[in-house]
């Protein structure tokens, strides 16, 4: 329709319900459609200033900042933020996470290390940055990160954490009495702990102790129904147990839950592969690989499925991307 009578009708409505906040959110988006910016954006400002504990509106001004090549703005506002809440690490993540989306990795990893060398003690910024080196691949920073913590930690919720932590590592590198006397440690602790309970039950399906396992599982998403790794770790159970059809349901969920790690889509690929379906599975690795344009992991799994159903050019076609990519 006209923005410039959407922006009347929303004025005409708004004299009747002043305090209706979706007129003004109505007229926002009038004013911006008819690219009246200044006054959508104050009109964003005010309603941020009439409701200051509602993150809904500095949500919608970083969208519209962001959406009108305004990311230096978008940034300062998110800096101002956390200027202003000095013990709020949501605000300070949020910051890092922007950066991340705009400037790249990088830049995300030196603002975070600047936040914790203004404030060490705040344990939620460690962990983002361990789970930072992780997502590159650094692990001797990472683990380096994850002792010192411990070190300073005490016994709190913060001390499992980085406990579970050094426990998954101990696992990867087959240390399985390692793994089992941390998580035995953690548990001792919090018998609930997702974390611990993850680990434990991922040793008992490796050891085919696969009741005990589902069993560790069920305690997990009756907390978290959602865990994509919880849901993950049902599905192999139930496919150990021979019941395709319960697993190939929970390799959905797990999939559906955890769609911003590739891990879980992947594991989903490689069943739907070993059930005989590699045409699904190049349907869904496709759809993964829109979403994570460039994913080496995506691009080896669709290689695959391509092999799988003799389609020699599509597999060459992604073996020379991941080639292209220095994967």
């Amino acid at each position: 329709g006209d923005p410039g009578k959407a922006v009347e009708y929303a004025d005409r409505a708004l004299r009747v319900r002043p305090d209706a906040v979706s007129l003004r959110m109505l007229k926002v988006q009038a004013l911006e459609q008819g690219s009246r910016l200044d006054e959508a954006e104050a009109l964003i400002r005010q309603l941020m200033a009439r409701y200051p504990d509602n993150p809904v509106f500095r949500g919608t001004l970083m969208r519209f900042l962001v959406a009108h090549q305004r990311q230096d703005a978008a940034e300062a506002e998110l800096r101002e933020i956390t200027a202003r809440n000095p013990a709020d690490s949501k605000a300070k993540l949020e910051l890092v996470r922007f950066i991340g989306a705009t400037k790249g990795v990088d830049q995300a990893r030196a603002e975070l290390e600047a936040l914790i060398e203004r404030d060490p003690a705040d344990n939620e910024l460690t962990f983002a940055l361990i789970g930072l080196l992780q997502a590159r691949g650094d692990r001797a920073a990472a683990e380096a990160l994850i002792r010192s913590l411990l070190a300073r930690s005490g016994e709190g919720r913060d001390a499992l954490r980085a406990k579970g932590l050094l426990a998954g590592y101990a696992l990867a590198d087959g240390d399985r009495a390692g793994a089992r006397a941390l998580v035995d440690e953690i548990l001792a602790k919090d018998g609930r702990d997702h974390q611990a309970v993850l680990l434990k039950a991922s040793m008992e399906l490796d050891e085919g102790r696969l009741d005990g396992a589902i069993s560790s599982l069920r305690l997990v998403l009756r907390d978290s129904p959602d865990s994509p790794r919880a849901l993950m770790l049902t599905a192999r159970a139930h496919e150990s147990q021979g019941a395709p059809v319960l697993a190939e349901d929970y390799y959905a969920r797990a999939y559906e839950a955890g769609r911003a790690d590739v891990s879980y889509g992947g594991a989903y690929a490689e069943f739907l592969m070993r059930r005989g379906q590699s045409a699904r599975a190049e349907k869904l690795l496709a759809g993964m690989l829109a979403a994570h344009p460039g994913s080496i992991p995506v691009l080896r799994l669709l290689a695959q499925a391509r092999n799988n159903q003799g389609n020699w050019t599509g597999a060459r076609l992604a073996i020379d991307e991941i080639r292209r990519l220095g994967g």
